[in-house]
């Protein structure tokens, strides 16, 4: 009778502490779309882990349904796709809300090349590094809005730079917006 009120209570306290855990864990991740680009025809999401008692990290993707790529408050941008990791550091007092400074890198699809290079089968990437600034507020436990503005500057992985045309090679280069107002669930 001893061992099965043993075993009885050792399985409530796995269950519970399991429990437990569940629920600390329970708003540590975030899924987000950007209502700013979905307002231009671009969908973007974004998902983001806190990792420290004040650190984010997160992976955002977004894909435009244009065959020109990417339309940002009627500029242009060539990506079709585009994956971006980033790092957050939160400065508000109870952490991942306040302000935020994020840094990141953009893998892109560039639409740009088909029409320079002649042919319309050509795939190309766009590699880049850029930096944000925003700020999070949270409405509740699972909910909150983020605003966030930012920049990166990218150069394509579609050429070869040869040392005599070094700097025609990296005067091709090019900046990327990093802005946003997304919808945040916190789960």
């Amino acid at each position: 009778m001893e061992i099965r009120t043993f075993f009885t209570l050792s399985i409530l306290m796995l269950v519970m502490n399991l429990g437990a855990q569940s629920l600390q864990d329970i708003r540590k991740n975030e899924l987000k779309l950007n209502a700013l680009y979905l307002a231009e025809g671009t969908v973007e999401m974004s998902y983001e882990r806190w990792v420290g008692k004040r650190l984010g990290i997160g992976l955002s993707s977004y894909v435009a349904f244009r065959d020109d790529g990417m339309i940002f408050f009627g500029d242009s941008f060539p990506w079709n796709f585009s994956l971006i990791p980033y790092m957050r550091v939160y400065f508000g007092k109870t952490g991942y809300k306040g302000f935020f400074l994020e840094g990141n890198f953009m893998l892109g699809s560039n639409t740009r090349v088909r029409d320079e290079k002649g042919s319309g089968n050509a795939i190309a990437w766009d590699l880049g590094a850029g930096m944000a600034y925003g700020a999070k507020w949270v409405f509740g436990k699972h909910w909150g809005i983020e605003a966030y503005v930012g920049i990166g500057l990218t150069t394509n992985l579609y050429d070869t730079p040869q040392l005599e045309n070094l700097w025609t090679w990296i005067s091709d280069e090019f900046f990327y917006p990093r802005c946003g107002v997304s919808i945040v669930k916190r789960f």
